[in-house]
């Protein structure tokens, strides 16, 4: 068991990993502290720094996971790290939003168990929700001490986003459900952005939303695709909540 541990150590691509962790940390802060930011009640307390790393183990757990096609056993040390920072005294006494973050976490755990079958378009639908809701709206709630629906509504174009480009991520066989789910969310992800005022950063992502899809069905078995399409997703949200 030592040897496999090792092995697997080893084979961690750090470089890579760290890459990750700055891509995934800016795409859940960027919008609520943006949010956050021009509301009067904003300030910026310690439970922010837990929360930060907090979302850094979720953030490694995922990359180690979904680089891997679901086989790497390593993730469970930063798993177990997320439970910990969850239970932390950060949360002073809030047990809504301590059951909130022990979610995401205990969801990375369930994708590993083979027998619950969620290496699919179910578990691509409960991830992303889950991964859109759960640590943005601490972040502004830490922040703004309160939750509205208007920054709740706001995070649509987030949701449709881990959804498009998640869809490679969980749906490896690419059949006709993994054409149908990858164009349906990405229409919905383009839609959402004509929804905004347009404008120039607006139609760039539009326009990157479409290469990407056309990436998804020319090329369905990228290397390092769970890392390529993070990065596209960085840009497309940044592009959207400017």
């Amino acid at each position: 068991m030592l040897k496999s541990i090792a092995l697997q150590w080893r084979a961690i691509n750090f470089r890579q990993l760290i890459i990750a962790l700055i891509i995934q940390s800016i795409i859940w802060w960027y919008v609520p502290v943006s949010y956050a930011g021009k509301i009067s009640t904003a300030s910026y307390g310690y439970n922010l720094v837990f929360l930060f790393l907090f979302s850094l183990t979720v953030a490694a757990s995922a990359q180690l996971l979904f680089s891997t096609e679901f086989k790497y056993r390593f993730s469970l040390l930063t798993i177990i790290a997320s439970f910990v920072l969850a239970f932390s005294g950060v949360i002073n006494g809030k047990f809504v939003i301590l059951l909130m973050l022990l979610l995401l976490p205990a969801f990375l755990f369930v994708l590993q168990i083979q027998p619950f079958q969620m290496q699919n378009e179910f578990g691509w639908l409960i991830y992303s929700l889950l991964a859109t809701l759960i640590i943005p709206t601490t972040i502004f709630f830490f922040i703004a001490h309160f939750l509205s629906w208007n920054f709740i509504w706001a995070l649509i174009p987030l949701w449709l986003s881990f959804l498009f480009f998640l869809a490679p991520t969980f749906m490896l066989k690419r059949d006709w459900r993994y054409r149908l789910f990858s164009l349906v969310s990405g229409v919905l992800l383009i839609t959402s952005i004509l929804f905004k005022s347009l404008s120039m950063a607006h139609i760039i992502a539009i326009i990157l939303v479409v290469a990407a899809w056309l990436v998804m069905q020319n090329w369905p078995h990228l290397e390092d695709q769970y890392l390529r399409y993070n990065f596209w997703q960085l840009v497309v949200i940044i592009l959207i909540y400017l």
